[in-house]
């Protein structure tokens, strides 16, 4: 019976117009994604979704692992600088306000993958290739390895993978204020989507006998 449905489902899914590359059966051979299956979603993540075929039930082990790269950051922060000094002198007096560049001595990296069926959670995992550096990194791409296993049963429910890639890039400046008008203001952080340009991921899930 398990057999005709997964022989159905097949049939339909051909005939449907979709590739194998869009499908992962359970039980089935290693199924494998790259960049070019993944799209930007929301503000900072790539995804990517991949149909399920075969869950009735049974206990099943979801491993999802592989490489993910791209390029880290190093924040160039701003300070505010007075070119041009007020003539006679002046106590917090400037007339032209300009920025000095500086180099943050923080590089980092970092990826994690999330992974949920049909809105089920199935796991996490997340890797970094952050350093600290006195002068600018010339090559800033890295590579980090993710890695999801997990057993589980999702009572026959898991009938849509979804797998998000998250590479968290931010932005930190200070704002060009002048100092005798704002003495002092906190750096601001601001979280957008960053780089990932490889993408070598293998997806299995298997029965567990």
């Amino acid at each position: 019976m398990k057999v005709d449905k997964i022989l159905l489902a097949l049939f339909l899914t051909v005939f449907a117009g979709k590739t194998l590359a869009e499908v992962v059966y359970v039980g089935g051979t290693l199924h494998t994604l790259n960049r070019s299956d993944f799209q930007p979603s929301g503000d900072t993540k790539f995804t990517a979704f991949v149909d399920v075929i075969g869950d009735f039930g049974q206990d099943l082990v979801f491993s999802i692992n592989g490489t993910i790269g791209g390029q880290g950051d190093q924040n160039v922060l701003s300070f505010p600088v007075c070119f041009s000094p007020h003539h006679p002198p002046g106590p917090g007096v400037c007339h032209i306000w300009g920025a000095d560049q500086r180099f943050s001595k923080k590089f980092r990296y970092i990826a994690e993958i999330q992974v949920t069926c049909s809105g089920r959670a199935i796991g996490s995992d997340m890797d970094n290739k952050n350093q600290l550096s006195d002068i600018e990194i010339a090559n800033k791409y890295r590579e980090v390895k993710l890695l999801v296993n997990k057993r589980l049963s999702t009572q026959g429910e898991c009938k849509r993978l979804k797998i998000d890639l998250i590479a968290p890039h931010t932005e930190t400046y200070i704002p060009i204020l002048p100092p005798d008008l704002f003495p002092f203001h906190p750096p601001i952080e601001v979280l957008k989507r960053g780089s990932i340009s490889k993408i070598d991921l293998t997806v299995l899930i298997a029965e567990i006998f």
